[in-house]
């Protein structure tokens, strides 16, 4: 909304998002999950109809949605002994998520 240029950075424990206008750290998203400092996150989506949402996938199941206008964790999602690892956008309101431990795939709406 404020027609500068972000990207996101999927890391260990966090979520960074870094202004590339000002080469400078934007945001720096953290969930509520115990131990989050040792999950890795591995990918996530812009989701919304306003592309104003972030969905992200982590280890031991979580799934995690974050609204990006106000940088606030909105819910977590957790899949039980779940071992995700590909997320893929549906649609705005649905997204796919593959659990590597059970070699099945989940449609989640979001």
């Amino acid at each position: 909304n404020d027609e500068q240029c972000y990207i996101i950075d999927f890391c260990v424990g966090k979520i960074l998002i870094n202004n590339l206008c000002n080469e400078e750290i934007y945001a720096i998203l953290r969930s509520k999950v115990r131990f989050e400092e040792e999950l890795t996150y591995y990918r996530g989506c812009i989701i919304g109809n306003n592309n104003d949402h972030l969905c992200a996938i982590s280890e031991n199941g979580y799934i995690h949605q974050w609204n990006l206008i106000n940088l606030e964790l909105i819910c977590t999602i957790t899949i039980k002994n779940g071992q995700l690892n590909t997320l893929l956008k549906w649609s705005n309101r649905y997204i796919i998520v593959s659990d590597k431990k059970t070699n099945s795939y989940f449609i989640i709406d979001i």
